[in-house]
């Protein structure tokens, strides 16, 4: 609740329509971005273009977004999850790169995977969400376990999947973002 508040209130960011209509939100927002990013071809191209957010009522944003996603995952709010999930990619793709832009990107294509079974379109997405979450070291060992564990290894060998991995451990472990 304090979250939603503050991202409203405060910085004039509304993320949920209505509690009830929540279900139909995630999905169609989720829906709307598949097709937005089925449609327009290069979403890498697109994704080098973008500058890191500047402004911190940005920052602040997209730092409420990911944490109200990290806590509805953990109580299992698949919904919100997805929804929050969806506003980080969106968030990025209209303010820059933000520090849980690459895990927002791998997110998403776990998504793909998980909702439409679009393995192309989460691969786009999943290498999108590393390039960008080499740009933030903080992040990027999380960013690349995601990306790892939920989505390239439907496209790739799982073997050159390991080493990736095990560097994603060490990073985390280091910058203290245990996966």
């Amino acid at each position: 609740e304090l979250g939603y508040a503050a991202l409203k209130e405060e910085l004039g960011y509304s993320m949920i329509w209505s509690r009830r209509t929540l279900p139909v939100q995630a999905l169609t927002c989720f829906l709307k971005m598949a097709k937005f990013a089925k449609k327009k071809p290069g979403l890498a191209k697109v994704c080098e273009e973008l500058k890191p957010m500047g402004e911190p009522r940005e920052k602040a944003m997209m730092n409420l977004v990911a944490s109200i996603c990290y806590a509805s995952y953990f109580t299992h709010s698949t919904f919100l999850n997805v929804l929050g999930i969806v506003k980080a990619v969106e968030i990025t793709l209209e303010y820059g790169i933000g520090q849980n832009t690459g895990l927002g990107f791998t997110s998403f294509g776990l998504l793909l995977i998980a909702i439409r079974e679009d393995f192309d379109l989460a691969l786009e997405f999943a290498q999108v969400g590393l390039r960008l979450g080499e740009l933030v070291p903080s992040r990027h060992g999380a960013t690349m376990y995601n990306g790892y564990t939920y989505v390239l290894h439907w496209k790739m060998p799982l073997q050159s999947c390991l080493e990736p991995l095990h560097q994603a451990y060490i990073l985390s472990m280091r910058a203290g973002d245990a996966p």
